[in-house]
Parts: structure tokens; C-alpha cells; sequence
């Protein structure tokens, strides 16, 4: 094994545990000394983990091209939601008739192939970023997601998604 690919596995295993770390810090409402000891060696163990399993695979993890498209939709989109999923029970007490959430099916793309995984694994996880949709289901061999919304009308990721 060369220098140059030991290091390119060692930057991989430091950008995976960078990243898990940096996501795991962004939940917590305070970082203590004792978090940061305790988290770091466990989020190199998990880098090196995360590696080891893509090269066990043999699997190219390529984000779709039509995914940043989607992530720049994704802010506007989850202040929007947030707004209208705060209002929900503020127009319940005002009488009005608030939406009652329901299932979708969204085709987003069908087969067992390793782009249509990541396809569908990437419209996952940004539809279930958003406060008013959840993924609930999985279908490769249709290709499409059954996504459970709460709110019609306006933006929303499910929509973003198909196209």
C-alpha cells in the first residue's frame, strides 16, 4: 500500500468523524470538557469504522448531482414548515379547520442499483429534515418513498424530491 492512499483513508476517517462529531455537538444545548473526551476518540473510532465498511463494500458514495439543488431549497422550506406546523394547534383553539397530516407516495427512484440507493437515501434524509414530513417507508423495487405530511399547500421537500 502506497503513503498516498494510507493518507487519503486517514483525511476519509478524519472527515467522518469530524462530521459525525460536529452533528453529534449540534444537539447538545451545552458542551462540557468531559463530552469532548469522551466523544472525540469515539468519533475517530466510528471514522475508521466508516471507512473500513465503504472499502468492505467497495461502495462509491456519490451524492446525486439533483441533491444540491434539493439542499438549496431545504432552509426556506423547513422555516416555512415551521411556521405553518406552530400554527397547527393556534388554529384548532381559533376554530379554524387545521390539516389533519397524511400519506403520500412520491416516485423518486426505482431499482436496487447503488445510484438509485443513494438517491432515495439522500430524498430521505432531506424530507425527514423538515418539521412537517417523515419518510416512513422505503420501496426500491417501485422506487418511492411513502412520506407522512402534515401540512398541504406551500413548499415542501416531498415535492422538491420528484423532480
Amino acid at each position: 500500500m502506497s503513503a498516498v492512499v494510507i493518507l487519503l483513508w486517514l483525511l476519509e476517517a478524519l472527515w467522518w468523524a469530524g462530521a459525525g462529531l460536529g452533528i453529534w455537538l449540534l444537539t447538545l444545548s451545552a458542551v462540557t470538557p468531559g463530552d469532548l473526551i469522551l466523544a472525540t476518540p469515539s468519533a475517530i473510532v466510528c471514522g475508521v469504522l466508516a471507512v473500513a465498511a465503504r472499502r468492505a463494500l467497495r461502495a462509491q458514495w456519490r451524492y446525486p448531482a439533483r441533491a444540491g439543488v434539493w439542499a438549496l431549497r431545504l432552509p426556506l422550506i423547513i422555516v416555512t414548515d415551521t411556521v405553518r406546523v406552530l400554527a397547527l394547534p393556534w388554529l384548532r383553539l381559533l376554530g379554524r379547520r387545521a390539516d389533519e397530516g397524511k400519506f403520500v407516495r412520491v416516485a423518486v427512484a426505482p431499482g436496487a442499483d447503488l445510484r438509485a440507493n443513494t438517491r432515495r437515501a439522500a430524498a430521505i434524509v432531506l424530507v425527514s429534515a423538515t418539521p412537517g414530513s417523515f419518510v416512513v417507508h422505503d420501496d426500491p423495487d417501485t422506487g418511492e418513498l411513502v412520506v407522512h405530511g402534515l401540512l398541504d399547500g406551500g413548499p415542501s421537500m416531498h415535492v422538491v424530491v420528484t423532480r
